[in-house]
């Protein structure tokens, strides 16, 4: 049988996926695990229908305390009007590049942004 174990023994490197509770109930449990566990990067994802709620904000703000690198994804992008959609991407922009995250935005939208995405991360 293949199990964890064996995934773990022949892999390059071991990738663990934690989902934070969206409401506030979990808030502190998940700071606490994180904290005890700092994981390599974050993703934060963002419906492009609901647009960046206040739990997002949280989970943005612990993520940048514990000093881990935050990718923010829009999805559901499908689902909603291509402005409302741009002005998601604007805004996320606009609150990862404020003074106070103090990140640079690098909005990827289509494969030809990769590449520039892959120059700014040092590998091209």
């Amino acid at each position: 049988e293949f199990g964890r174990r064996e995934l773990a023994a022949r892999a390059a490197r071991v990738v663990a996926f934690t989902d934070l509770p969206g409401g506030r109930g979990g808030l502190k449990t998940a700071t606490f695990g994180l904290a005890a566990a700092p994981p390599d990067a974050a993703l934060l994802c963002v419906s492009a229908t609901r647009g960046l709620q206040p739990m997002a904000r949280e989970h943005l703000g612990l993520a940048l305390a514990l000093g881990v690198p935050v990718w923010a994804v829009v999805t559901k992008a499908d689902r909603a009007p291509a402005a409302q959609v741009e002005a998601l991407v604007r805004r996320l922009c606009q609150v990862l590049g404020s003074a106070a995250v103090g990140k640079r935005p690098l909005p990827v939208a289509a494969d030809a942004d990769l590449a520039r995405l892959e120059a700014a991360a040092g590998g091209g």
